[in-house]
């Protein structure tokens, strides 16, 4: 599986708000003995089956999503998407993002005669980028403060 993309119907969202307080329940109760597995009953003669717990979390990540009508997109992390996509993913240009690669600020590799960057290096650069803004906005707040500058 590389990606599967998917926008919930109201009647979708509405059941994932159903669904919510029980996946919830079931983390909890995973979370408490600390399993690396999580007995989850399917359907509605109850087959269950044993899944990793880490998976638990994920799927209550994708009901959540869909219980707001949120599109959803699974895919896996060593997904190679090209400089476009990642700029659109950054919300930066692409020849913005083409130097943050020749800087070294991004992995890359070549495919030919194209960069491909995998799109966790992406996740990773922006999650990076965002603490670092948040730093920064902190860090102005304080100064504003300390000069009186808000009123």
């Amino acid at each position: 599986m590389q990606t599967v993309t998917f926008k919930p119907t109201k009647h979708e969202q509405k059941i994932a708000k159903e669904a919510m307080n029980e996946i919830q329940k079931l983390q909890r109760q995973s979370k408490n003995k600390k399993a690396a597995t999580t007995i989850v009953s399917i359907g509605k003669n109850g087959n269950s089956m044993n899944v990793p717990t880490k998976a638990v979390g994920f799927f209550y990540e994708i009901v959540d999503s869909m219980a707001y009508g949120k599109s959803v997109t699974v895919l896996t992390s060593d997904l190679l998407i090209s400089t476009q996509q990642a700029a659109d993913i950054l919300n930066f240009s692409r020849p913005y993002v083409v130097k943050l690669l020749e800087e070294g600020k991004i992995p890359y590799q070549k495919v030919g005669t194209h960069r491909r960057l995998k799109i966790a290096d992406v996740v990773a650069y922006q999650k990076k980028f965002e603490r670092e803004r948040d730093q920064a906005l902190d860090w102005m707040t304080r100064q504003a403060q300390e000069l009186n500058m808000w009123d």
